[in-house]
């Protein structure tokens, strides 16, 4: 997600080889033992899902009021921004309502009007919930030198005689 140079350890080791290669500390020179520290997640998975909005009133009237939103306000893309926290997910509003209605046969129950509304919705998945075995989240810092310790102590016989051995 993001990659930050850490600069001071970057500034550590710029004043560290300046100081061994001029002998002056924080002389200016071309630095390439540069830190970067990286932020990374997982790998976000991609989901389709379909919500069903059922709206069911006693009146027409009522019906074409609660109805009009959903047909004008996402205007001819039918694209509507949905938020959730820091979270943005983009819904679809399908274009086939499906309308039910029992005026001819209203004599036993009351009169309803029911619309459902399909909307699409495009989010994601990050993680495995309270199932993950990884961190939500990691921070790293590059390596800028290896150093491999000399065995001059074991090999070289005038080290042994320095150290008694």
């Amino acid at each position: 997600i993001s990659r930050v140079i850490n600069q001071e350890k970057t500034k550590n080791f710029a004043s560290a080889t300046s100081n061994h290669q001029f002998g002056q500390q924080n002389y200016p020179f071309q630095n390439q033992k540069i830190v970067y520290k990286t932020i990374s997640v997982p790998m976000p998975v991609n989901v389709e899902l379909t919500y069903e909005v059922a709206i069911r009133t006693d009146f027409q009237q009522q019906m074409n009021e609660l109805v009009l939103p959903f047909i004008t306000k996402p205007g001819t893309i039918n694209s509507i921004l949905l938020t959730s926290g820091d979270h943005r997910y983009e819904g679809f509003i399908q274009d086939q309502y499906q309308g039910e209605e029992n005026l001819s046969s209203f004599a036993e129950e009351e009169r309803k009007f029911e619309t459902k509304i399909s909307i699409k919705v495009v989010g994601y998945l990050v993680g495995q919930g309270s199932n993950r075995e990884k961190p939500h989240f990691s921070v790293r810092e590059n390596f800028v030198e290896v150093k491999i310790p000399r065995e001059k102590v074991i090999t070289d016989p005038k080290e042994l005689e320095k150290y008694n051995l």
